[in-house]
């Protein structure tokens, strides 16, 4: 049955003549969409009556503006526990590489991962995914990488295709067993990369648990000819490549990210100019930036989003959100800061969390954008002004949710 939505302030429908980091927005618009699927969007007054007269319902925007559902592609949100008391000891002083040489850090949530069930994981999980929801992501991605074990590994991947069947969204699972180097294998990297490599990876593509491959690569986790590894063993299964680089240090986790052919390299904090060369250069490597975690780690350095975009560079933002460092579902927090501390536009956020953000995750021709062809995921927003949702921070500014053609939030 086709449906649409009508008496929309403002439009917005994707990127603007197919540039990247740019969203085109039209005025006293409306949609058309059937069987989940956009089928006509634009300015109202140039609505063919030929699809008028098929619109078996309509919906109203009453006057607010709409975009198209928001792209989470950088989660860790399936976790049990809380590492608030790291929190407290943060904000005395300890600084995260003291935090997690004393225990605590990813090791710590790997320990309660441990101790919990895939059913624990899910009810913990499912809130989180429905708050995100609410602030309009309608696609969202999930890590793994709390596990550190191939049994643990394989019980959080299995808890995020069972959290896929709770919600409504398009939920993504990424297999990130090379997050650190778990206590068992203190001191013998190597040993827990083979085990990566020839233990966990089959039985995750066996099992098809995942679409991707990630790993932290960085000083005291992981080096760039370990993740290259990791990540091509992981190509050769049939898992596309992700890779957090650059977060602490300038680490290559960006080169390595480009010669394999990664849809994204993470974080970015520390990208020097010729990592943005590099990228900018790869025609297919998507810059995520993660400011939630710059934020609550108190970080000097911000990644460098304006040096990114006028490079060329495709720039996505996420939350990153996490127990340990980056604790905010928000991802309209994220568009805020990635104008406020990273210089860029309000277009160019927006289209971080929608269409950078899709193609961050290989579904820039499904998600993202709200043009014909493509899944009716968008979000109403409490203001007839697009800009609002960035402007107005720490808030929520979306009013109603539709994800592939229903409403659901």
């Amino acid at each position: 049955m086709m449906k649409g939505l009508r008496n929309i302030a403002q439009l917005g429908l994707g990127p603007k003549n197919g540039k990247v980091n740019s969203l085109e927005v039209v005025s006293d618009a409306a949609l058309v969409h059937e069987n989940g699927v956009i089928v006509w969007a634009g300015p109202h007054e140039a609505l063919p009556e030929s699809l008028t007269s098929k619109v078996h319902h309509w919906d109203s925007a009453e006057g607010q503006a709409v975009l198209p559902g928001f792209v989470e592609s950088h989660t860790h949100i399936m976790y049990a526990g809380s590492r608030a008391h790291e929190f407290g000891m943060r904000c005395a002083g300890a600084t995260y590489e003291e935090i997690a040489a004393s225990g605590g850090g990813i090791r710590y949530t790997a320990r309660q991962v441990a101790e919990s069930s895939e059913q624990e994981l899910v009810e913990a999980a499912l809130p989180r995914a429905l708050e995100q929801l609410r602030y309009g992501v309608t696609t969202l991605e999930i890590k793994s990488g709390y596990g550190l074990s191939t049994d643990n590994e394989l019980k959080m991947l299995r808890s995020i295709q069972a959290l896929k069947k709770l919600t409504p969204q398009r939920v993504i699972g990424t297999f990130l067993g090379a997050h650190t180097v778990p206590d068992s294998h203190k001191g013998r990297t190597d040993a827990y990369v083979y085990l990566v490599v020839q233990e966990m990876l089959p039985l995750v593509a066996s099992e098809k648990l995942a679409v991707f491959c990630d790993v932290f690569c960085e000083s005291g986790a992981f080096s760039p000819e370990q993740a290259r590894r990791i990540l091509l063993a992981a190509q050769e299964l049939g898992l596309a490549s992700k890779v957090h680089a650059e977060q602490l240090s300038r680490s290559g986790g960006v080169q390595v990210g480009v010669e394999i052919g990664a849809l994204s390299v993470d974080h970015c904090e520390y990208v020097s100019d010729e990592d943005i060369k590099c990228l900018a250069s790869s025609g297919k490597t998507v810059a995520t930036l993660l400011p939630g975690a710059t934020l609550f780690l108190g970080m000097e350095q911000w990644a460098p989003g304006r040096r990114l975009a006028s490079a060329g560079v495709p720039v996505a933002l996420s939350t990153d959100c996490n127990p340990g460092s980056s604790n905010t579902l928000n991802i309209q927090l994220m568009a805020n800061l990635g104008c406020t501390q990273m210089g860029l536009s309000v277009e160019e956020s927006l289209a971080g969390i929608t269409s950078v953000a899709a193609t961050a995750l290989g579904l820039g021709n499904r998600t993202g954008a709200l043009t014909p062809g493509m899944s009716a995921d968008l979000c109403v927003l409490r203001s007839p002004r697009i800009e609002d949702v960035v402007y107005s921070f720490g808030g929520n500014g979306v009013a109603k949710v539709m994800a592939q053609g229903a409403w659901v939030a």
